[in-house]
């Protein structure tokens, strides 16, 4: 989601994948969860706190 939807809309195909294993709570954990990961990820790549690989997605932006 944090590499696929950079405007924030959750696509209804995804949705109906995620639905078909997760209720609306879980889905809303699992994106909580990941945006809390994802903004780690972006702190610690913009104070160069990590070592960047050249296929890394997050470093190559």
């Amino acid at each position: 989601m944090a590499l696929t939807a950079p405007r924030g809309h959750l696509d209804p195909t995804l949705y109906a994948e995620l639905r078909s294993h997760f209720d609306d709570a879980q889905i809303v954990e699992l994106g909580m969860t990941m945006a809390v990961l994802t903004g780690m990820a972006k702190f610690l790549f913009a104070y160069d706190l990590v070592e960047k690989e050249d296929y890394c997605e997050f470093g190559a932006r």
